[in-house]
């Protein structure tokens, strides 16, 4: 009889199968909070790098004990112990800089922009530097990593060479803007926007 009840138990507990694994959280945290573009930027980041790593789980909000930061905002919001990395990259109103401190301890890193818009450009630009592609017309995407998240690349600063960057919205008969809906405008900004126009 006790063997029956051993061999009952064993079959139902391989039934149910090994817990899961924890999913890594990875917290991305607005320095400022409010501002409409960097929630934009946060929303977009954390969007894209689960499209990269499925098996982590990004999250905006506050940071979290043991679970990876990446700070986002304009610098005069970030925590002054980043001042040091940002001193003097910060050179016009659309630059911006992107470093990350990967040390077992203390995994955490920093989008800082001159501006909100100089920080959504810096999301758009690491995006693009981890195989993303953006076009006025379609999207691409890189194959999903098995890998574990890490911050390795996440080094870098940018500045526009020039303040004002135009693309045209070619008006040529059906095809072009003259016949585009409320949608088709929306998208066409989202995309220029994501292309650092």
């Amino acid at each position: 009889r006790g063997s029956i009840f051993l061999s009952l138990a064993l079959m139902l507990g391989l039934s149910m199968g090994t817990p899961a694994a924890a999913q890594e959280r990875v917290i991305i945290a607005l320095a400022g909070g409010t501002d409409t573009v960097e929630k934009l930027a946060a929303e977009e980041l954390a969007t894209h790098l689960h499209a990269l790593y499925p098996s982590t789980k990004f999250e905006v909000g506050a940071p979290a004990a043991e679970s990876p930061v990446i700070y986002l905002g304009t610098a005069q919001d970030l925590p002054t112990r980043f001042a040091a990395q940002l001193n003097g990259k910060l050179v016009n109103p659309e630059s911006f800089v992107i470093t990350a401190n990967a040390r077992h301890e203390v995994r955490e890193a920093v989008i800082a922009g001159a501006s909100p818009r100089a920080t959504l450009f810096a999301v758009d630009a690491l995006l693009e530097k981890l195989g993303f592609g953006f076009y006025l017309s379609y999207n691409t995407a890189p194959a999903p990593s098995n890998s574990p998240f890490s911050f390795t690349g996440w080094e870098m600063s940018d500045t526009p060479i020039v303040g004002e960057r135009v693309i045209f919205d070619w008006h040529n008969f059906l095809s072009g803007c003259s016949t585009w809906n409320l949608q088709d405008w929306q998208n066409w900004v989202t995309q220029a926007s994501r292309m650092r126009f």
